[in-house]
C-alpha cells in the first residue's frame, strides 16, 4: 500500500512556455523590481526558497515567493492564436506571491470545466436525449 505523501503518478511534463529562455529573463526582471504582488499587494519573498519545511518535516510550498504570472492567461492567449513571443513578453507578465499564483489557476481550471459542462448540456439538448 502506498502512503499517501508521496506522489502515485508521474509528473506530467513542464509545458514549454515556462521552459522559454524569455519566461526566465522575465523572472529576472521581476526579482531586480522588487514590487510587490500584483493581484493581492502583498509582500513578495524574493530570494526565499521553492518550499519550506514544517515543525514535522513536510514540505510545503512557500507562500510567498515569487512566481511570473501571467496578465492573459496561457490557455486563452493559445486560443486566440499568440505566439510563445507573444505569451511570454514583458508586458504579459506580472510578479504573483504563490498563493494568489495557486488561487488564479484554480479559478480558471474551474471555469474550464464549467465552461465545458455547460457545452455538454447544450449538446444534450435535442430530441434523442429527450
Amino acid at each position: 500500500m502506498a502512503s499517501w505523501g508521496k506522489r502515485r503518478t508521474p509528473r506530467p511534463p513542464r509545458s514549454p512556455i515556462y521552459a522559454d529562455p524569455q519566461h526566465h529573463a522575465n523572472k529576472k526582471h521581476w526579482q531586480a523590481a522588487r514590487l510587490p504582488c500584483a493581484r493581492c499587494r502583498g509582500w513578495i519573498d524574493y530570494g526565499g526558497p521553492a518550499t519550506l519545511t514544517t515543525r514535522t518535516g513536510r514540505k510545503v510550498q512557500n507562500p510567498r515567493r515569487l512566481v511570473v504570472g501571467h496578465i492573459i492567461a496561457v490557455d486563452i492567449a493559445r486560443r486566440h492564436g499568440w505566439t510563445m513571443q507573444q505569451i511570454n513578453a514583458l508586458t504579459n507578465t506580472q510578479p504573483e506571491c504563490q498563493n494568489c499564483s495557486n488561487r488564479s489557476g484554480g479559478q480558471a481550471r474551474v471555469r474550464k470545466v464549467q465552461s465545458a459542462a455547460l457545452v455538454r448540456k447544450a449538446v444534450a439538448n435535442t430530441s434523442r436525449a429527450w
